[in-house]
């Protein structure tokens, strides 16, 4: 190869190439560098999947967009074959935490195998387009490091992307499980009436830059009622000009618009083509059945878990939290009813708790959202008085509600900044519902979310919580954790956090937050449990509601939304309750080791301060 057609090689291909060449390279000697190993899988992923990178803080990623083929699915592949074997013929002793990157690594490059060659999911999942579609701008509307310049060409570029998504997806998309792709129809209608009706406007009405504009003067004039701080704004490719000549800037605001019009009709076009094509022809069922449910519970978890043993054990945690929960309401009902005597039916003093816990409750938008601030900022506070975690010292955060191209009502979530730019801020985006929603929409969601399980689950999500964690990971010199981190290790912290919080007094040890924590906490067994008994065992759609509305005492909004989730998560439901039953079963062991010497902070700052690692490594953590 000559000088000038080595140059032509794609970025892609040059991470493909040095990747090879050092997996290749290594096979040969018996040491191998594990921070050297890790560091170009992850070139390797950055280019594979830059919507992730961009998430993970790669300001350079937001200019591109996951482009999928034949080719690329199969060099992605090669990749992960080519780690997976080297890892296996690692022959040094190495350090914990060495060990540590390897097993993330190594479950990482097993779990992209499984998609992209067992699973097809580029062939057999509808719910990949429709995922990537609605979120391929989340991040890049909020980030402050882009001029709103640079937002326009990552913009625009994304779109093109996305058209050409749609027209890879049309063209090799065959089958899907029937739920997931009916749900995936409607997520991607709704995207296209954002990316053709929304966005226009969203982008128009950003005030003009010129240069690089101070991030906070834009902020303001997005905020202002004056005319002359909503003038429009687009230009070159540079970014860097002065105010654009008014006939030139509506040209581009129609050129732009016409992007937005071009992108919406390819995903109409998409959703079409699985309503009429791929709906018909579907061969899968909505459950795994027993052998692909059991190989992936494995893969999934990290354990050496049966899909029986977990059933056994989340029926275990059901019945030990309903008896606590009925302790609790019996305590509320002595403390609130002191003249009349408490039910024994079982049902009745749990449901006249429960009703009352949902009564107390928001019923619009921006008073959900200002609970939510304020929340956050008393369980900041909370957490630094009370000296349960160290705290880093500045806060990045954006609360909001969730952006309207999320589909689907009560759809939130924290994104962490990620370790490509650690000290740009969290999103956490609130589960929402239009205030213009039917009656009986808006009460299913406010009695759900109601401000005992808001109270209760703000420290789970914020502090010291899923930011507090994340935040800490993301400046991990170790980035494997940050970016490929154990999801029982996140989730079981987060769900520790609820109880770890409440024992110090969070909430003044308010009865009924609490038992918003208990409620939860069954919760979060009972999604263990019907995941095994729906794609283990055949459960419908019937018997699972059933079972979660009468004996886990879901929510309405949560009892809805199960199936969906069992159906389309079923591994992630159950890193809850496994995760939790991990950290509680650390936590207890290091304060009885301690006894008197225990300081609960020096707990929560070894698991905040070593990243996320596999959950079955967390004693030797310790």
């Amino acid at each position: 190869m000559n000088k000038r057609s080595f140059l032509k090689l794609s970025v892609s291909s040059f991470f493909m190439v040095v990747l090879f060449l050092y997996c290749s390279c290594s096979k040969a000697v018996e040491k191998v560098d594990v921070k050297e190993l890790c560091s170009g899988y992850i070139s390797a992923w950055k280019v594979f999947y830059p919507s992730a990178a961009l998430a993970a803080g790669d300001k350079e990623a937001a200019f591109s967009f996951e482009k999928l083929s034949a080719g690329s699915i199969e060099k992605w592949l090669q990749t992960n074959k080519e780690i997976l074997s080297n890892i296996r013929g690692i022959k040094q002793d190495l350090s914990f935490d060495d060990r540590v990157d390897v097993k993330l690594l190594e479950r990482q490059a097993q779990g992209e195998i499984e998609k992209w060659q067992v699973d097809r999911i580029h062939r057999d999942s509808p719910s990949l387009y429709a995922g990537r579609i609605s979120q391929a701008l989340t991040y890049v509307l909020v980030k402050k490091n882009l001029s709103n310049p640079e937002k326009v060409r990552a913009i625009t570029n994304r779109l093109k992307g996305i058209r050409e998504l749609c027209d890879f997806g049309i063209k090799t998309l065959k089958d899907g499980r029937p739920a997931q792709t009916e749900r995936s129809i409607r997520g991607l209608e709704s995207s296209a009436r954002f990316y053709g009706e929304q966005l226009p406007g969203i982008v128009e009405n950003w005030p003009q830059a010129h240069g690089e504009a101070d991030t906070a003067a834009q902020e303001i004039a997005l905020k202002s009622d004056k005319k002359e701080n909503k003038q429009k704004f687009f230009g070159g490719p540079g970014g860097n000009f002065t105010k654009t000549p008014p006939g030139r800037r509506r040209q581009e605001i129609n050129n732009f618009k016409k992007e937005c019009l071009d992108t919406a009709a390819a995903i109409k076009k998409l959703a079409a083509h699985i309503k009429e094509q791929v709906v018909p022809a579907v061969k899968k069922g909505d459950t795994l059945g027993k052998e692909i449910y059991a190989h992936k519970l494995k893969l999934y978890t990290g354990l050496e878990l049966t899909p029986i043993e977990l059933e056994n054990l989340a029926l275990e945690e059901i019945h030990r939290v309903r008896d606590l929960m009925a302790r609790v309401a019996a305590g509320y009902w002595q403390e609130t009813y002191p003249d009349k005597p408490a039910p024994e039916d079982f049902d009745a003093l749990l449901g006249k708790a429960l009703t009352d816990m949902e009564a107390d409750r928001e019923n619009k938008q921006q008073d959900f959202l200002k609970l939510f601030v304020d929340l956050t900022d008393r369980s900041e506070t909370f957490v630094r008085e009370k000296q349960l975690a160290t705290l880093p010292e500045k806060r990045t955060l954006f609360i909001d509600l969730s952006p309207a191209h999320f589909a689907g009502a009560a759809v939130g979530g924290v994104y962490s900044a990620g370790p490509f730019d650690p000290g740009a801020d969290t999103l956490f985006y609130l589960p929402t519902v239009p205030d213009d929603a039917p009656e009986e929409v808006k009460e299913g969601f406010y009695r759900s979310f109601n401000n005992p399980f808001n109270t209760m689950i703000i420290t789970h999500e914020m502090f010291p919580g899923h930011y507090l964690h994340l935040k800490i990971a993301a400046q991990h010199p170790r980035l494997v954790r940050s970016l490929f981190g154990c999801d029982l290790y996140a989730e079981g912290w987060g769900t520790f956090c609820e109880q770890f919080t409440l024992d110090a007094g969070w909430h003044n040890n308010n009865k009924m937050t609490r038992l918003a924590h208990l409620r939860k906490r069954l919760e979060n067994a009972t999604r263990a449990y019907t995941s095994v008994q729906v794609h283990y065992n055949g459960w419908n759609k019937e018997q699972l509601t059933g079972f979660a509305v009468h004996t886990g005492l879901l929510a309405p909004q949560f009892a809805v939304n199960l199936w969906h989730r069992v159906i389309g998560s079923p591994f992630q439901l159950t890193s809850y309750f496994l995760g939790f039953r991990a950290v509680q079963a650390a936590y207890e062991k290091e304060k009885q080791k301690a006894g008197a010497n225990f300081k609960p902070g020096d707990f929560a700052d070894k698991i905040l301060y070593a990243g996320s690692v596999p959950i079955a490594d967390l004693p030797e953590l310790f």
